[in-house]
């Protein structure tokens, strides 16, 4: 989970080692593409969002993110008892 656009370089980092100890496999990696989407959407979305002061957390974005982040998760936790 994220708090922030900003957040998402440490945790992309953390899903790809858990990655790379499992088999290949195309659909995560196209699930951690979409979502390195998500968050460029997240982030420009945070951008007037910090302008005016607001609260980021209830960005509808952020929110998005942080579901694909725990689904994409679940996922590896699933491969890799799989495995």
């Amino acid at each position: 989970m994220i708090k922030n656009s900003l957040e998402w370089s440490d945790n992309r980092l953390e899903l790809l080692r858990t990655m790379h100890q499992l088999p290949y496999n195309r659909d995560l990696r196209q699930v951690l593409s979409n979502i390195d989407t998500m968050v460029s959407k997240l982030s420009m979305a945070e951008v007037p969002a910090r302008r005016l002061h607001q609260d980021l957390s209830k960005l509808p974005e952020l929110k998005q993110v942080n579901d694909a982040i725990e689904t994409l998760e679940q996922w590896l936790m699933l491969a890799a008892l799989m495995r």
